[in-house]
């Protein structure tokens, strides 16, 4: 009869232990936070567009002939973090700059930007870590990226 009982509580405290192992941190996902911003440029007929990013996605799309429009997405772990990621924009004869940096190393942020501009933009894309999608016709041996 003891046998029994300790068969029927060694197998109620196996199931209560395997139900109750449950590791948190693998099944609810790590919030992010996001911030956008945007930029525009009006711009002659050439123009260069450089872009520098640590982490994150560029997609280059086609617009109009005299608009360069950079909408970006700041991502952070938390909301704090946001404020440390730096997206810097410039413009100086016939080059439109656009920068992203990480100067705290927060892991787990990213910069996707979304870029509107000119079909025959020269293109210099660059992303340490993540996808550069063109969609843009620009001149021939003009698109560099890595």
């Amino acid at each position: 009869m003891n046998y029994l009982r300790i068969a029927i509580f060694t197998v109620i405290l196996t199931v209560f232990l395997v139900c109750g192992c449950e590791d948190d941190q693998t099944t609810t996902p790590t919030p992010r936070y996001s911030e956008t911003g945007a930029d525009t440029f009006v711009v002659g007929d050439s123009v260069s567009i450089q872009i520098r990013d640590f982490v994150g996605g560029l997609t280059v799309n086609t617009g109009a002939p005299d608009t360069i429009l950079v909408n970006f997405t700041k991502w952070a772990p938390r909301k704090n973090d946001l404020a440390r990621i730096t997206v810097s924009t410039s413009q100086a004869a016939g080059e439109i700059i656009i920068f992203a940096d990480n100067p705290s190393d927060i892991n787990d942020a990213a910069v996707d930007f979304d870029v509107t501009a000119p079909s025959g933009s020269e293109l210099n894309l660059r992303a340490a870590v993540g996808s550069i999608t063109c969609n843009i016709r620009p001149p021939p041996g003009s698109v560099n990226s890595g």
